[in-house]
């Protein structure tokens, strides 16, 4: 089988690193995968040390932020002229290599979707996104994007959350299958101890509000004030002050001295060996490689009750959950996990259980790979 990936951005985001888990391991199988990108970057030399081939053509995303004016129309045609220029690349491509099938990656590109309309192949449409979260939505309206997402041979949404914001937003029905994320099963790190004995937490999400990253501020100064201040570590990557200056400000003004701030992090694999939890604080997270990663490595989990996240996380059975928005709730169950160290080598192994159940590389592959069959079949 000879596969056309199509990704809207050349960086190494979760949405790429998945990618490149699933065409890799397709790879390895014996198909044939070529990834196509709109500009070189990270994830273009990624996937070529993997032995993949890569593509770039220049296209622009069919969502962002909602404007009005002369000025939107005028970028709505700009981005409509791209994308035909892009086309009248791609199709001849497409023709030229013989590709039995096209997958876009995330819900942002839309050419792909044109090139497989156009050339009548299977169009396989993979949803990672909440655009909301965002403030994006589809700029050619609502139901243009329906349309084109009812004439894909399948719509694949990495949670049961992302799955039902397809239908309640957009009317996208009866073809769309969950298939959570995979990644490589690998043993259980060996975590080395704190010389002080202190709590260590792991926050590694994005610098934003919907990702949480105040309630872990928040329930840092209300876990200093209740006196856990030599009990408990969190290192956060904060990033670069100069772009998250707000961020910093609250921090430092706060003198949350339980907080190890860092930029990005290293090899995480190699970083989970030096804490006890991970945090998974996000407002909508569409499904969360930061928590399987954790389930798999042997790290408890304290994630928020919204988005995805309840579906890998069961409450005192595979993780902990708090209400998100609220970081009294966090702090406390911080205290929780702390106080009650029993609780934590049945949640750890539980949520390991779950994982070779359900978020592995080998399951999300066969399960791809099942609606590529069933697509191809079709045609």
């Amino acid at each position: 089988m000879k596969i056309l990936y199509i990704t809207h951005y050349a960086g190494l985001g979760g949405a790429n690193n998945a990618l490149l888990h699933l065409s890799h391991s397709l790879k390895e199988m014996g198909h044939e995968c070529v990834i196509l990108f709109p500009k070189d970057g990270a994830a273009v030399t990624a996937a070529e040390d993997l032995g993949l081939s890569t593509k770039i053509i220049k296209n622009i995303q069919w969502a962002g932020p909602i404007e009005k004016g002369l000025h939107y129309r005028l970028r709505l045609l700009h981005i409509m002229q791209i994308n035909a220029f892009a086309l009248r690349e791609l199709i001849p491509y497409i023709r030229s290599e013989g590709f039995d099938l096209i997958h876009t990656n995330t819900s942002l590109p839309y050419i792909g979707a044109l090139a497989a309309r156009k050339l009548s192949i299977p169009h396989i449409w993979h949803v990672r996104e909440n655009l909301s979260f965002y403030g994006y939505d589809y700029m050619y309206g609502a139901s243009y994007a329906r349309k084109l997402y009812s004439e894909a041979s399948a719509v694949i949404a990495i949670s049961a959350y992302i799955k039902d914001y397809l239908e309640n937003t957009y009317g996208v029905t009866g073809n769309v299958h969950v298939v959570y994320d995979g990644i490589p099963d690998m043993p259980e790190i060996t975590p080395v101890p704190d010389p002080d004995g202190r709590f260590r937490l792991m926050y590694a999400g994005g610098i934003s509000e919907g990702k949480g990253v105040r309630d872990v501020l928040k329930a840092s100064e209300i876990l200093k004030n209740r006196g856990y201040s030599d009990r408990i570590r969190i290192k956060m990557n904060l990033g670069r002050r100069d772009a998250h200056r707000d961020i910093w400000d609250f921090f430092e003004d706060r003198g949350l001295s339980e907080i190890v701030a860092t930029g990005d992090y290293g090899d995480m694999r190699d970083e989970r060996t030096h804490f006890d939890c991970a945090l998974m604080c996000s407002k909508d997270e569409a499904f969360g490689l930061v928590t399987s990663e954790s389930m798999r490595d042997g790290l408890m989990v304290i994630g928020a009750d919204s988005g995805a996240t309840p579906e890998l996380i069961t409450d005192g059975e595979t993780g902990l959950l708090y209400t998100q928005g609220s970081p009294e709730s966090l702090a406390d169950r911080i205290i929780y996990a702390m106080e009650h160290l029993e609780i934590r080598e049945p949640i750890i192994r539980n949520a390991r259980a779950r994982f070779i159940e359900n978020y592995t590389d080998t399951i999300n592959r066969d399960s791809v790979l099942s609606l590529y069959r069933k697509a191809l079949e079709g045609k």
